[in-house]
């Protein structure tokens, strides 16, 4: 028998998520930019954990200049969105790595506990044990 989760989360926080998804691509190209303001928004967003979130982090997969870039998102927000929120979001997360290709790059640099993940990994099964 599943289990429900409920996640209640504050409306300030849904509020900045939404003008966030808002900017799009100009807070993707800030935050390869190395903009202070636009990595504490991305953050934000990890923190918060919602499908809003998996969808910047696709953005910004696609937008990542290169694989260091990759790396250091991989090692970065997906990590954080993964150790916060990776149970609750399991299948939007593997949506995301069949529509974005690069996120197969960055999540090599993901850890969960002491485990690194592989590039093919499925969320599902990873926390579930089966598909």
């Amino acid at each position: 028998m599943g289990c429900l989760i409920a996640v209640v989360r504050p409306a300030e926080d849904l509020l900045g998520l939404a003008a966030m998804a808002n900017q799009g691509p100009d807070l993707v190209a800030a935050y390869w930019q190395e903009s202070d303001d636009a990595r504490a928004q991305v953050w934000r967003a990890m923190k918060t954990g919602t499908s809003d979130a998996v969808i910047l982090l696709e953005r910004l997969a696609a937008a990542a200049p290169d694989d260091s870039a990759l790396g250091a998102l991989g090692a970065g927000p997906f990590e954080d969105l993964v150790k916060w929120h990776g149970l609750p979001l399991m299948d939007e997360l593997d949506a995301a790595l069949e529509r974005e290709p690069r996120l197969r790059i960055a999540v090599r640099y993901v850890r969960v506990g002491v485990e690194q993940l592989e590039s093919d990994v499925s969320f599902r099964k990873f926390y579930l044990g089966h598909g």
